[in-house]
């Protein structure tokens, strides 16, 4: 089966690409990523022939790799099954790789998921990130005080990890194990010292004429950074 796996949620993306994998033993999955060549194709197809395995090509594909002509005729007539093609930016509904493909799925990262990303890379205290993430949903006109109450959100979250709480314990699955990759990085006074932060900050936000994206950001530094006293509110 050709299968091509494409959309802005690349945890989906990932996550469907492993599900497909556990199907074929490890010696028999071929990975390539980036710009593809006529050669490396043809590499894998001698292998596929030599050997007569069943084995499994996956490409993953840069945004920036253009997928000429030569490589979709290549996909349509001589690998014909066990290939998937994974893209991390959706397509328009015209594109020409949609006929190539017996099984297309999209996985598409809608304004919580978003939001989320923002959380995990804050509770994992990378700064960069932090701020790439929070320039991202400001520039999708996300609001501060939106952001501000996903932070108190996140902590009180957290908090109740730690505990292991009964909200806790009634929480999806999924949420509940990015907390547990939390838990550690902050201790229980940390926490509770973030969530009076939050509170300071949404107040603010909502009586001062100060820039709310400002307060907002030096917010997250003060999380990311582990100091809660080096910023200082005007």
């Amino acid at each position: 089966m050709r299968t091509l796996l494409y959309g802005t949620d690349g945890t989906k993306i990932v996550s469907r690409l492993l599900e497909i994998k556990g199907k074929y033993p490890k010696e028999q999955i071929y990975e390539i990523s980036g710009v593809i060549t006529i050669d490396e194709i043809n590499l894998y197809l001698q292998s596929y022939s030599m050997f007569g395995t069943n084995e499994l090509l996956v490409w993953r594909v840069s945004k920036k790799t253009e997928i000429t002509d030569d490589i979709l005729k290549l996909i349509a007539e001589d690998i014909s099954k066990n290939l998937v093609v994974m893209l991390s930016e959706n397509l328009p509904k015209n594109s020409k790789l949609f006929k190539y493909f017996g099984q297309i799925q999209q996985f598409v990262l809608d304004e919580k998921e978003k939001v989320f990303s923002l959380l995990d890379v804050i509770s994992r205290k990378q700064s960069q990130l932090s701020i790439k993430n929070y320039y991202k949903l400001i520039n999708e006109k996300n609001d501060p005080i939106y952001i501000n109450s996903m932070l108190f959100y996140q902590f009180k979250n957290i908090l109740h990890a730690k505990f292991n709480s009964e909200t806790y314990r009634s929480m999806n699955p999924f949420v509940k194990q990015r907390l547990i990759s939390a838990i550690n990085n902050f201790s229980n006074y940390e926490c509770v010292n973030i969530i009076k932060e939050i509170y300071t900050i949404d107040l603010k936000l909502k009586t001062t004429s100060i820039d709310n994206e400002i307060l907002v950001l030096n917010l997250i530094l003060k999380v990311v950074n582990g100091n809660l006293s080096s910023v200082q509110y005007v």
